[in-house]
């Protein structure tokens, strides 16, 4: 089953259009409620008709990484656990700024740099994320602070574990659907 959430904009498109023959408009519906509304369900997508919420159910899946364990330090950095689909695990942290904050993401599940100082490296390589499991991070990281009313997201580095451009394809994807005015 697909996740919506590792397509791009044209392939959610294609998606849609060419595998199961909706109008292109329907494009922008879903990618909202991805992206803006957060949806985790397609139950929740509430402008397109039951029996099309049932489809795309049958077809596809939205899934975020599940959240395993939430730590906060006095300085109100938060660091979180995340569980991918297959079990893996990475790691993603909320820094606070002055009014805003600033999230550092995983890109691969441990990293092949293997660098002396850093943990991440001793693990080794087990993968690259997808696009969906590198955005899943903002999304939910992004409902932590809204759930929280804590100040919100503004900025992202891709600093966590892995090294970024050694999951290129997947970084060029995350990069062009973060910009998105439509998400």
């Amino acid at each position: 089953m697909i996740n919506l959430l590792d397509l791009s904009y044209s392939e959610l498109e294609a998606f849609l259009t060419e595998r199961m023959g909706l109008p292109r408009f329907r494009t922008d519906q879903v990618w909202q409620w991805l992206w803006q509304k957060d949806a985790r369900d397609f139950e929740v997508m509430t402008n397109l008709a039951k029996p099309l919420r049932e489809k795309l159910a049958a077809e596809a899946a939205i899934v975020w990484p599940e959240t395993e364990t939430v730590q906060v330090s006095r300085d109100g950095t938060t660091k979180f656990l995340f569980r991918m689909a297959d079990g893996k695990l990475i790691e993603s942290v909320l820094i606070p700024m002055q009014d805003r904050y600033s999230q550092c993401l995983s890109t691969q599940v441990g990293c092949a740099m293997g660098c002396t100082f850093c943990n991440t490296g001793l693990m080794g390589f087990e993968r690259n994320l997808t696009q969906g499991e590198i955005l899943g991070q903002v999304l939910a990281a992004r409902k932590y602070l809204e759930d929280n009313e804590l100040m919100p997201l503004k900025s992202l580095v891709f600093m966590g574990m892995g090294e970024p451009l050694l999951n290129f394809k997947n970084l060029v994807k995350v990069l062009e659907t973060l910009p998105s005015a439509k998400g």
